[in-house]
């Protein structure tokens, strides 16, 4: 599951913004179905960092409407957005948790980017394998609609390893 504090320092890093703009910049940098953040979750989250001195706000006025609070990370932001980004997956992890940190990989020294990234490859290759030896065995025995399953689950894994050895290979 990725860490809401991961999104929205990351996009916070970005520039400083109001709730309703911090809600549809996630929404677009990172989609809605998913990552579908509701108030109900952002507001408390963001007093939670706010509490915690990762990011800070000021009110900012505006004409015949209530005022507005903008967010700007902090400092300490900064540094625990790294430590966010740097922790790696945990084992079964989906790609798309891969994807909310790799999108802040630019923060991470090279070391740090290899540390993250060869588990969850290796883990990969790992599915991959285990897949192949799943089509040797049983592709005599399936309906061309599970072989055709499992074929493009095969090749989706290939896709996943060169995703991955790529990010490796960009230092």
């Amino acid at each position: 599951m990725v860490d809401i504090d991961l999104i929205i320092l990351g996009v916070l890093r970005g520039m400083p913004m109001h709730g309703y703009q911090l809600k549809q910049q996630i929404e677009a940098s990172f989609g809605k179905p998913y990552f579908n953040m509701s108030n109900s979750a952002l507001y408390p989250k963001l007093a939670k960092l706010e509490a915690d001195g990762y990011i800070s706000s000021h009110r900012e006025q505006q004409e015949k409407v209530p005022d507005r609070k903008v967010y700007k990370i902090t400092e300490a932001g900064q540094r625990r957005l790294h430590d966010l980004i740097a922790v790696p997956l945990g084992p079964r992890e989906d790609i798309k948790d891969f994807a909310a940190h790799a999108v802040f990989f630019g923060l991470l020294t090279p070391e740090e980017r290899q540390r993250f990234v060869e588990p969850l490859l290796k883990e990969t290759e790992a599915d991959l394998k285990e897949a192949l030896e799943k089509h040797e065995k049983f592709s005599p025995l399936l309906d061309k609609y599970a072989l055709f399953v499992l074929n493009h689950g095969i090749e989706e894994i290939k896709n996943q390893i060169q995703f991955l050895e790529t990010f490796l290979e960009m230092g």
